[in-house]
């Protein structure tokens, strides 16, 4: 498990409805699309992070200025 995997897993089990194992799915495979409903929660690969899987209520979220997701948004 990577460290970003273990930060968004940590995140993910007390914020949002997304499972430890779907974290280690998109993690492992990159070209592997989220679902509708991942992406209206503002889960997103950012492209101002090196493409990790992030949520705008994370602290690694305020790197980000690519947009796909506002801060505050769930």
């Amino acid at each position: 498990m990577t460290f970003n995997q273990y930060k968004v897993n940590r995140y993910a089990e007390k914020k949002v409805k997304i499972s430890f194992r779907r974290v280690m799915e998109l993690e492992e495979n990159p070209e592997l699309p989220l679902t509708q409903e991942e992406i209206a929660d503002g889960w997103h690969r950012c492209p101002d992070g090196n493409f990790l899987l992030v949520h705008p209520n994370m602290p690694e979220s305020d790197a980000c200025l690519c947009g796909i997701a506002i801060k505050g948004n769930t």
